[in-house]
């Protein structure tokens, strides 16, 4: 024997909905927003003229590391990804001028990344990040940045399961205009 739902309570369950949808409209707006062709433009001749793309992530923006990676080996560009923090480490040392390393970190401050970037840097490594965060030390230490908006607003707080969907957008529009690109140019 359950108790009917009163009507305000109906309403009130519909609002926090609606809500959730805004929020998410919102992220992929701002999102769109942010984007620079100009930014796109440089990653899709970093991607392109690099021997290897090599992409790191880790937590839930592995997901997207891993359709990136699918979808660049589809498209015949060498790539592999790794999110063992103890591999992401070691093989950051081994790059070449050659090699294109991306990383995906919404607030790019993960402690592995960050040390991976800075090996980069001094190796004069190519690299882009896509990230949310413009006070990260990602966003200041890689080459191309594509930036994303976060909301403010978190379901789960006690946890770091944030939405990626600004990162998602992002690696999608990259992939997609890639693509382009490489149609245009075969």
């Amino acid at each position: 024997n359950t108790n009917p739902k009163s009507l305000e309570q109906v309403e009130y369950i519909d609002s926090q909905i609606q809500t959730a949808i805004i929020k998410n409209k919102e992220e992929v707006d701002k999102t769109i927003r942010y984007i620079q062709s100009s930014i796109i433009e440089d990653a899709i001749s970093a991607i392109k003229y690099s021997k290897k793309v090599t992409i790191f992530a880790r937590g839930f923006s592995e997901h997207i590391s891993n359709e990136m990676t699918i979808k660049l080996q589809l498209l015949n560009k060498y790539t592999e990804e790794h999110k063992d923090p103890n591999i992401i480490r070691i093989k950051s040392k081994t790059f070449t001028k050659d090699d294109l390393v991306i990383f995906i970190s919404l607030n790019g401050e993960t402690e592995e990344l960050v040390e991976a970037a800075e090996y980069c840097k001094n190796l004069n490594v190519k690299t882009i990040c896509l990230t949310t965060n413009k006070e990260g030390r990602l966003y200041e230490l890689c080459d191309i940045i594509l930036l994303g908006f976060k909301s403010d607003k978190n379901y789960l707080p006690e946890y770091e399961v944030r939405s990626r969907l600004p990162l998602q957008v992002l690696s999608r529009i990259l992939l997609d205009a890639y693509v382009i690109r490489n149609d245009q140019n075969s």
